[in-house]
């Protein structure tokens, strides 16, 4: 970056501008001083009811046979999303006369592959992980409290860290978990979830889980995919958007794709499964 000053009548580096803009405001002092870090709390045994109906709730979450053998089980075996040849010969979703996730109807275009490899293990340097929670400040007026985020170095919740956002004891945070089940028209769910979401962001909520836990067979829950980002794209509309993160509990979430995809249409952090 070069900057041409014609009042001093010469050229700025890069290192000059930089540092000029770094040094403008104390920064660092208001990080220091408003910067939030979560406590991981206990693991609960919240699970222990979802064992319960577990194949229930695989079969409300369009879980196969071939999602536990080929994808989970590796999955948990060895840490890490399994590999398989290029190319898929899966049929379109929207052929299929079965039922299907939401995800399965959005695909890459394309063979996401850089060389060399760009991610936050082998390029450090310019790559990071970091996730900033809670309501965002006015970019244009920075002051003090434009920093008090909560920080979290993974986009990846653990069931701990979960826990302790839900369960954070802060004056500048307040969470609220609001349910994503409709009963037997979903237009109106999702007008219940917007109403219920404004009115908790206007009442101070700056952390708003969306989870359907608690779906029972009467209540059933409304893809996680689309309640996320039709409650994104409303809250743009009202323009409440900055004022709250959007995380999802979901038990329908178990793919690399389906943490990438919420990501894209919305969540300020990525899922928590809990199946």
């Amino acid at each position: 970056m070069l900057l041409i000053d014609l009042e001093e009548g010469r050229i700025i580096s890069d290192e000059e501008v930089k540092s000029a803009i770094a040094n403008e405001l104390p920064y660092q002092k208001w990080l220091d001083e408003e910067m939030v870090h979560v406590n991981r709390s206990e693991e609960n045994s919240e699970n222990s009811s979802i064992m319960d109906d577990l194949l229930t709730r695989q079969r409300a979450f369009h879980y196969t046979y071939e999602d536990i053998q080929k994808y989970l089980i590796p999955l948990l075996e060895e840490g890490k999303d399994p590999i398989g040849s290029m190319g898929s010969d899966t049929p379109l979703a929207v052929l299929s006369d079965r039922a299907q996730s939401l995800f399965h109807y959005f695909k890459q275009l394309f063979a996401q592959v850089t060389n060399p490899p760009i991610d936050a293990i082998r390029e450090q340097l310019v790559t990071s992980t970091m996730t900033w929670l809670g309501a965002e400040g006015d970019i244009l007026h920075p002051n003090e409290y434009s920093c008090r985020r909560i920080k979290l170095y993974t986009p990846v919740l653990t069931s701990g860290q979960f826990n302790g956002l839900k369960t954070i004891v802060h004056n500048a945070f307040k969470s609220k978990t609001i349910h994503t089940l409709f009963t037997d028209d979903l237009k109106r769910g999702l007008d219940a979830m917007f109403e219920e979401a404004e009115k908790a962001i206007r009442e101070g909520v700056s952390l708003l889980i969306l989870s359907d836990r608690e779906m029972t067979e009467q209540k059933v829950p409304i893809p996680p995919l689309l309640a996320l980002s039709a409650l994104h794209q409303h809250l743009v509309r009202q323009g409440l958007r900055t004022k709250v993160s959007l995380i999802v509990e979901s038990g329908e979430v178990r793919e690399v794709h389906h943490f990438a995809a919420l990501i894209g249409y919305g969540a300020d952090d990525p899922p928590l499964p809990c199946l």
